[in-house]
């Protein structure tokens, strides 16, 4: 009985974390506006010609660049 009670708070707390990403998702999709274009183009100009981008960062940003 306690593993299962265990499990299904651990599936509890995923389902959250699930949500509020999707959430924040859907905050940051009302927000994209022609400089997110610009800078799509822009990242695609440089590569284009299989030129390179170095994207750098720490924590989150890192996992964004890669």
């Amino acid at each position: 009985m306690t593993l299962q009670v265990h499990l299904d708070e651990r599936l509890d707390y995923a389902r959250q974390l699930v949500r509020a990403e999707a959430a924040a998702l859907e905050r940051a999709a009302t927000r994209l506006d022609c400089a997110f274009l610009d800078a799509a183009d822009l990242v695609y100009s440089i590569t284009a010609g299989h030129g390179r981008l170095a994207i750098t960062g720490t924590g989150k940003s890192a996992d964004v660049g890669q």
